[in-house]
């Protein structure tokens, strides 16, 4: 049985942001030659981010009012963290959606 659970699982999780940032910066070093490829592309961009922007607001409000639940169901048992883990959890799944 693996006893370092914890540390298998911190090395694994560097490995996947480093193997994410460097296809970050290779696809954007892609260079587009062709105008009407680059409008296009400029377009769905920004489509995408207005879809990201109004999904988020209506995740925000049940991000909280799941917080708050998670935060009473527990009370003193460790609500608070359970609930700062789920709202770092959000943020980190928001990050993900802009970054991609």
């Amino acid at each position: 049985m693996i006893e370092n659970v914890p540390t298998i699982a911190a090395v694994v999780a560097l490995i996947g942001l480093v193997v994410a940032f460097a296809l970050y910066r290779k696809n954007d070093a892609i260079e587009i030659d062709n105008p009407k490829v680059a409008e296009i592309t400029g377009e769905i961009q920004k489509g995408a981010m207005a879809f990201l922007m109004s999904e988020y607001r209506y995740i925000s409000v049940f991000v909280v009012i799941v917080g708050a639940v998670l935060y009473l169901i527990n009370g003193e048992d460790g609500g608070l963290e359970t609930a700062l883990a789920f709202g770092f959890g959000a943020v980190a799944s928001v990050a993900a959606g802009f970054s991609g």
